[in-house]
């Protein structure tokens, strides 16, 4: 019997795993509450460990504005109509830190931006 503690990464994808249910959570709790805006809107999320404070705002611009100014890594995020699943929050997640995505130049608060679900627009443009 193969003792989990000898896999490799199995941690890392818990951690992952995990990160990305709470991304899942509050999403769908953002379309319950009030799906007219959160349609509209994006979030911004922890890469560290998936955590919101379930903020929706109304843009690109201004959510990369708040994301940029905390401390640890955060990414907005396009909420859609038909939510996220737990493995398009995954992909999205291990996408963005492979990514690297940062807040250093302003090329990186583009109207442009990265979002995966329903939309699936992903664009490197830094």
């Amino acid at each position: 019997m193969i003792d989990p503690q000898d896999v490799p990464g199995l941690d890392e994808l818990r951690q992952d795993t995990d990160a990305a249910k709470r991304i899942v959570d509050a999403v769908a709790l953002a379309l319950v509450v009030d799906f007219d805006q959160a349609i509209r809107s994006f979030m911004v999320f922890s890469l560290v460990d998936g955590t919101s404070d379930r903020t929706l705002y109304p843009s690109w611009n201004k959510a990369c504005d708040y994301a940029s100014k905390k401390a640890d890594r955060h990414a907005p995020l396009k909420v859609t109509p038909d939510g996220i699943n737990e493995r398009d929050a995954l992909l999205w997640l291990r996408a963005i830190r492979k990514m690297g995505f940062t807040f250093d130049t302003p090329e990186h608060v583009s109207s442009r931006g990265i979002y995966l679900p329903g939309g699936r627009k992903l664009r490197r443009r830094f």
